[in-house]
């Protein structure tokens, strides 16, 4: 009886496993590990408005003409030094042109290193947290 309660337990894992996997769900230990949630903020530099968007891994978020795709984000843990860091893919669509205006990493410590160098939109990352409000750290 118990060796069939650890078989239906591997098995329930696996196939958790298998689902996590096949929808690009960071698994640890065998178990599902939610996605991160960025904040960005976007400043429009000619209206001086900022707007916070809130995007997850692989989802476009549109601002204004700007297409942002956050494709990795990773906070520190509260007892380490305050850093969030992100993958970002930006384009912009002028009149049905799309171009590529940015990939790569942003550091939320020093947005000035790896920037979006644009006219009208700055893009500051400031978190990344799981959906409890966590900090969502590097767990590899």
């Amino acid at each position: 009886m118990r060796r069939h309660k650890r078989i239906k337990a591997l098995i329930c894992a696996c196939l958790l496993a298998g689902a996590a996997a096949a929808q690009d769900v960071p698994v640890l230990d065998g178990v599902p590990q939610e996605e991160p949630i960025g904040t960005i903020d976007v400043l429009h530099k000619v209206t001086a408005r900022i707007r916070t968007v809130h995007p997850r891994i692989n989802m476009p978020v549109e601002v204004g003409s700007l297409t942002i795709v956050m494709r990795a984000c990773v906070s520190t843990p509260p007892e380490e030094p305050p850093e969030t860091k992100m993958f970002l893919e930006v384009r912009e669509n002028r009149e049905g042109v799309v171009s590529d205006l940015f990939a790569g990493w942003m550091f939320a410590s020093s947005p000035g290193l790896s920037a979006l160098e644009h006219p009208v939109y700055d893009l500051w990352p400031i978190a990344c947290k799981t959906s409890d409000g966590a900090p969502y750290t590097d767990r590899g």
